[in-house]
């Protein structure tokens, strides 16, 4: 005996009538849902052409690097760029000139590491690991100083000449 598909779900429908809401439900959410979307989708007004008081206000161009530095380029100014080139080497140059001072108290209080007095010992001991943190501090300064200049994007220790 061969059951058809339909009459088995009709008798499955009339025995559980609460079979029904599986399907119904789905369906009656996706309408709901269907109506919901094309409603609001409705609402949002694309921005119109400007008004005449709108057209005559006046731009302002916002003030980041590019058009900071567009007049400078502009005119050829290379004055204002050596100024910068200038003041990094002077920061560079002082840093090199601390780093030699603190080189050599750091060598002179290393020579009293062998001085007879244990006093004198451990004064060198002590002042030898201050001027090692403030070389540390050196040093850290100029590896931010290139961390500067990568993060800029500018070409800097890659070893080409120009």
């Amino acid at each position: 005996m061969q059951v058809s598909v339909l009459s088995t779900m009709f008798s499955n429908i009339v025995a559980y009538p609460l079979v029904v809401f599986r399907f119904l439900i789905p369906v009656i959410m996706l309408f709901i849902l269907v109506f919901v979307v094309r409603h609001y989708s409705k609402r949002g007004v694309p921005d119109d052409y400007p008004t005449d008081s709108q057209k005559k206000e006046i731009f302002d161009v916002p003030s980041n690097y590019i058009n900071q530095e567009y007049p400078h380029v502009r005119d050829n100014d290379i004055d204002y760029y050596l100024s910068g080139v200038e003041r990094d080497f002077e920061s560079v140059r002082s840093l090199v000139e601390e780093y030699r001072y603190y080189i050599k108290l750091y060598r002179k209080y290393t020579n009293r590491l062998n001085s007879p007095s244990k006093r004198r010992r451990a004064s060198a001991k002590k002042e030898r690991e201050r001027i090692f943190s403030e070389i540390a501090r050196l040093y850290d300064k100029l590896g931010k100083m290139k961390l500067d200049r990568l993060t800029l994007g500018e070409d800097y220790g890659s070893g080409r000449r120009s």
